[in-house]
């Protein structure tokens, strides 16, 4: 859907109800990416891509990872008409899932190797900087102790190869996930996800990636942050879910300032979740779902 400064309207309708959209990125007005699937009736699935040049939406095709397989692209990040990225994961007809890394070189989707670090390592995110400055981060898991642990997983594309970056070892303490990644410059980069069923921040200061202390949320139990906006004065906003005594998931913002989280009530006085954060024009629009009964999904802005 497309906003135009007073409404919202349906700007690209898919052909078959079987095309799954998961995540879009505007590099220019006239230069937008979408990525997902394409669903069949069965098992199989296909990466998808659908690209807006200004006047009209176009399917464009994307190679599968495993074909005869499950293939998911969930996030797309772009610098320019021929620096692209998207990443998800794949899941073959006989075999374990692995993760998934796509480049739009300005005329074609190609599969780009990539390590794997750990075991089922799904990307969730990606955020382009530069043609030699990409990150994704995502999710596997490591065996500690004969027990399956999540570890979060960051990646680095330096304009060779994609190499893994150090990250927090999570899983002494049960482990972690990331969801989102965004970042205004090589030296201010934030990743958020859960950690323990825990709200997680990691901050990357052009030397290692830290975690940064979240609110403690009671009872602290089945939270974690879904998405990041980073602005390019440094400003800094998550947004994500967190459980309340009542076994009831509650909309959860916050703000950091440079030295801590500021919590914030969510208008929405309904059960629910925030699910996306972008920042335009100095204004954050957030996007969500609510827990309840005949309830429909919902749009925030913010404006700071």
């Amino acid at each position: 859907m497309h906003w135009d400064g007073k409404k919202w309207s349906v700007s690209f309708r898919p052909l078959s109800a079987q095309l799954d959209l998961r995540s879009i990125d505007e590099i220019a007005p006239d230069n937008i990416w979408a990525v997902g699937e394409q669903l069949t009736n069965g098992l199989a699935s296909h990466a998808i891509t659908v690209h807006y040049d200004g006047k009209s939406w176009s399917v464009v095709a994307a190679p599968d990872g495993a074909p005869d397989g499950k293939n998911t692209l969930v996030a797309v990040s772009g610098t320019a008409s021929d620096n692209i990225w998207a990443v998800g994961f794949q899941v073959p007809a006989r075999g374990p899932l692995s993760s998934l890394i796509e480049h739009w070189d300005g005329k074609r989707w190609t599969i780009v190797k990539h390590p794997e670090p750990v075991s089922g390592l799904q990307f969730t995110s990606v955020k382009a900087l530069a043609s030699n400055d990409v990150w994704a981060v995502g999710y596997g898991s490591l065996i500690r102790g004969g027990k399956s642990v999540n570890q979060p997983v960051i990646e680095h594309w330096n304009g060779q190869t994609w190499n893994p970056v150090a990250s927090p070892d999570l899983t002494p303490s049960g482990g972690g996930m990331l969801y989102a990644i965004d970042g205004s410059n090589s030296s201010n980069l934030w990743a958020v996800g859960s950690a323990s069923q825990r709200l997680l921040s990691e901050h990357w200061d052009g030397q290692s990636w830290k975690i940064v202390d979240t609110p403690a949320v009671p009872p602290d139990n089945s939270n974690w942050l879904a998405s990041v906006a980073v602005s390019s004065s440094g400003s800094v906003w998550v947004v994500g879910r967190v459980r309340e005594s009542s076994n009831t998931f509650q909309p959860f913002i916050a703000h950091w300032d440079g030295h801590q989280w500021q919590m914030l009530q969510d208008t929405a006085d309904n059960a629910g979740e925030l699910d996306q954060i972008a920042q335009i024009d100095g204004q954050y629009w957030i996007v969500g779902i609510p827990r309840s009964n005949g309830g429909h999904a919902f749009i925030h802005v913010l404006c700071p």
